[in-house]
C-alpha cells in the first residue's frame, strides 16, 4: 500500500492505493473519518485482484480544510468525480460508509455510466433521518474534544476492545488540526439543514446498477431498519447484516465484510437478487385478496401481479383500501377474495437431474443425457408448481441444469430462475466417487474425478466454458468404507481447495462445497470458498470459526427430516430411512451450535431446502413416480 497527495479539482486530498489493473474499487469514508479507516480492508480487496483507492474527503484527514472549503454531499460528489478522473478510472465499484454512502449513492445516480455497482455501509442520505437525528449528528461533528471523540467511538464500534488509546489520540489530533473545526462546523450545519432535502433512495430505486447494502446489526447511528427499508425500496439491491458490529462493520468485522464485498465484486449482478428479467408475458391482476408481507403478516390490499417482471406491486399494505383499481391494461384472472398471495420461495439446494434414483447405479449409469435433460425440465416445472420461483442446482449429471436453465430463459418451457452447477469436483475420498476403482468414475455420473491440481484447474475451465453459474466441490466423503461407523472425512486438503477457488474466481465464478466433515468445513474457510453446504459434523469451535469467516452455510435441513418421515413414499430402503432418523438429533445439535455462533439465524435460514416440499406436493397433485428428486445426500 502506498500513500500520496492528489489534486482533486479545487482541493488537495490524500490517497491510499493498493493493487493494480483496471478493476477499480474506490472507498469513501464518513463524517469524522479518513482514508485509513479502511486499513483493514484495502489489502484484502487488492489481494482478490482489484485496484483499490481510498481518499480523504475535504475537511477530513489530510485533505484541504478550513474556511472556503465546501463540506456537503454535493461538494463531496464533485470531489469524488475529480478523484476518478485523476486516477484514470472510467468506471469503478464505489464503496461508501455513513455520509460517504450518501456521497456514493448521489454520485452514482447522477453518473450511472461510471459505476459498475455501489456498496453502501450503514449509509445516510437514502431515506430521511429526521431533525432529531440530524441535530445529534451535527452536535457530534462539532464536538471534537477528547471526550467527544471517545463518545463517538463508543457509539460507532460495538467492541470496546477495538478502541485503543492510540486510536483515540490520533483521532483527536487529526480532527483538531488546522482548519478542521471550521470544516466540521460547516458540515454539521449542512447535515442539520439540508441532508434530508437531498435523500436519493427514490432515485436509487430507478437506477439499473447493482447495489449492495451492508449494515452492522448493532448500528445505533443509522439503524439496520434503514437498510431494510432501502432493500424493499430498491429492487436491484441486496442487504447483508453483519453480527456483532455497529456503525463501522468494515472495521469491526473485516473478514466478514471483506468476504461479502469481494463476493459482490466478483459477480455484482448475481449478488443483487432483486434484479428482474423481462419475460414478455401479459399483465395479470388478482383482486380482493390478502397479501402476506416479508414478515408473513397478512394485510388487506389490492395489488397487481405484473407477470412480465415477475413481481408483486404492493398497492395496499400501507393504507390503501382493498379493492383498489388494477392498472388499466391488466386482465383480471381470478377473484381471490379471502385468499393470500405470497412471494415465491427460493430453494438453495435442489438437484433436478437426479430423478427418484433407487440406487447409485440408477443415478449415475442409467439414462441418457437427452433423457435426463427432459426429466430435468419436468422437475423444474414441479419446483415452480410448489411455489419456488428461484433455485440453485448445486451439481448433477452432465450439464443438465445448465441446459434446462437456458431453455427456460429462452421461453421454451415454464420454470423458475435457475443458478446452475455441473458435476461435483471430487477425489477418491469424496462423496461422488461411488464405484470400485476397477470400474472408475463414469462420465454420466454426478462427480468429476480430479487427480492433482492440473486436473482440478482443467475441470473448472471446462465447466465455465460450458456455461455453469458456479462450481461445486465434493469437499467431504461419506461411505461405508471411509466412515463405516458414520460420520464424514475431508476429501481435499486446503491447498487443493485453494487451487479450485482461485481459478474459479479468476474466471468470474463462485464456488460452493458439499462439506459435512468439520475439518472439511475449516479447509473450505481457509480456501475462501463462497458458501458451504451442510456442515453438520462441526464442533463448537469450528462453528465459531465459520461464523467469524462470514461465509454462508446452506444446511438443507429438510432433506434429512423428510427422508426420515417420507422416504418410504419415494421408495427409499428402510435401512436408509433408519440411518436418516438416527442423524436427526446430531444434525439438530450441530445446527444449534451454528445458530448460537451466528452462522445463520432462525429468522433468516440460509438455504432451507424446499425440494422435499416439492416432492410431497407433486405426489399430491399428480400421483406420479416422476416427482421431485430425493437424490443421494
Amino acid at each position: 500500500m502506498i500513500s500520496y497527495p492528489l489534486a482533486a479539482g479545487p482541493v488537495l486530498t490524500r490517497v491510499l492505493e493498493a493493487g493494480s489493473g483496471d478493476r477499480t474499487v474506490v472507498l469513501v469514508h464518513g463524517t469524522g473519518g479518513r482514508a485509513d479507516r479502511w486499513i483493514r480492508n484495502i489489502d484484502a480487496i487488492a489481494a482478490a485482484g482489484y485496484h483499490v483507492y481510498a481518499f480523504d474527503l475535504p475537511g477530513h484527514g489530510f485533505a484541504s480544510k478550513g474556511e472556503g472549503v465546501a463540506c456537503s454531499v454535493p461538494a463531496y460528489r464533485e470531489v469524488l468525480g475529480h478523484v476518478l478522473d485523476a486516477i484514470g478510472a472510467r468506471k469503478a465499484t464505489i464503496v461508501g460508509t455513513s455520509l460517504g454512502g450518501h456521497v456514493v449513492a448521489s454520485y452514482a445516480c447522477e453518473h450511472p455510466e461510471r459505476v459498475n455497482g455501489i456498496v453502501l455501509v450503514g449509509s445516510m442520505g437514502l431515506v430521511p433521518i429526521g431533525a432529531e437525528a440530524a441535530g445529534r449528528i451535527q452536535a457530534g461533528a462539532n464536538n471534537q474534544t477528547r471526550e467527544g471523540v471517545a463518545g463517538k467511538m463508543a457509539r460507532v464500534i460495538a467492541d470496546p476492545a477495538l478502541v485503543t488509546p492510540d486510536m483515540l489520540e490520533e483521532e483527536w489530533r487529526i480532527n483538531n488540526s488546522a482548519g478542521a473545526k471550521e470544516s466540521f462546523a460547516a458540515l454539521g450545519n449542512y447535515i442539520a439543514s439540508d441532508l434530508d432535502k437531498e435523500v436519493v433512495g427514490e432515485q436509487l430505486a430507478k437506477a439499473d446498477f447493482p447495489v449492495l447494502l451492508v449494515w452492522g446489526e448493532q448500528d445505533k447511528t443509522v439503524s439496520p431498519d434503514v437498510g431494510r427499508k432501502v432493500r424493499a425500496l430498491v429492487p436491484h439491491s441486496k442487504l447483508a447484516l453483519i453480527a456483532d458490529a455497529a456503525h463501522t462493520a468494515y472495521f469491526e468485522k473485516p473478514e466478514a465484510f471483506n468476504g461479502v464485498l469481494t463476493g459482490f465484486l466478483q459477480n455484482p449482478r448475481h449478488a443483487a437478487p432483486g434484479r428482474r428479467r423481462h419475460l414478455g408475458l401479459s399483465h395479470e391482476a388478482v383482486h380482493h385478496r390478502r397479501h402476506a408481507d416479508r414478515r408473513h403478516r397478512p394485510c388487506a390490499a389490492a395489488a397487481a401481479l405484473d407477470r412480465d417482471r415477475q413481481r408483486s406491486h404492493h398497492a395496499g399494505c400501507r393504507g390503501r383500501r382493498p379493492g383498489a383499481a388494477a392498472p388499466p391494461n391488466a386482465q383480471v384472472a381470478r377473484d381471490a377474495t379471502g385468499q393470500t398471495v405470497m412471494p415465491g420461495m427460493v430453494d438453495a439446494h435442489c438437484h433436478i437431474s437426479y430423478g427418484v434414483a433407487r440406487g447409485i447405479e440408477e443415478q449415475d449409469l442409467f439414462g441418457s443425457a437427452e433423457y435426463r435433460a427432459i426429466r430435468g425440465t419436468y422437475h423444474a416445472r414441479a419446483v415452480l408448481q410448489a411455489g419456488v420461483t428461484s433455485f440453485s442446482d448445486p451439481g448433477g449429471s452432465w450439464f443438465v441444469a445448465v441446459a434446462v436453465r437456458d431453455a427456460i430463459k429462452a421461453g421454451l418451457f415454464p420454470g423458475p430462475r435457475i443458478s446452475a452447477a455441473a458435476r461435483y469436483l471430487s477425489t477418491h475420498a469424496a462423496l461422488t466417487d461411488y464405484f470400485p476403482s476397477w470400474v472408475g468414475s463414469p462420465r454420466s455420473g454426478v462427480g468429476a474425478l480430479t487427480e492433482g491440481a492440473s486436473q482440478m484447474v482443467n475441470e473448472v475451465r471446462d465447466q465455465v466454458k460450458n456455461g455453469v453459474d458456479f462450481i461445486k466441490i465434493a469437499a467431504s466423503g461419506e461411505s461405508s468404507i471411509l466412515t463405516p461407523g458414520g460420520g464424514s472425512v475431508p476429501a481435499f486438503n486446503a491447498e487443493e481447495l485453494k487451487v479450485i477457488v482461485q481459478e474459479a474466481h479468476r474466471l468470474g465464478r463462485r464456488v460452493t462445497a458439499h462439506a459435512r466433515s468439520g475439518q472439511s468445513v475449516m479447509d473450505c474457510v481457509e480456501a475462501g470458498i463462497d458458501w458451504i453446504m451442510h456442515a453438520d459434523f462441526m464442533d463448537a469451535q469450528q462453528a465459531d470459526r465459520l461464523a467469524e469467516s462470514g461465509i454462508p452455510c446452506c444446511p438443507a435441513l429438510t432433506f434429512t427430516a423428510n427422508i426420515a418421515d417420507w422416504g418410504h413414499i419415494a421408495g427409499c430402503s428402510q435401512a436408509r430411512i433408519d440411518r436418516f432418523k438416527r442423524r436427526i438429533q446430531p444434525v439438530n445439535a450441530t445446527h444449534s451450535l451454528n445458530i448460537s455462533a451466528g452462522v445463520w439465524k432462525p429468522s433468516v435460514l440460509r438455504g432451507l431446502s424446499f425440494n422435499c416440499l416439492a416432492i410431497a406436493l407433486s405426489w399430491v397433485w399428480e400421483k406420479s413416480e416422476r416427482s421431485m428428486p430425493f437424490g443421494m445426500y
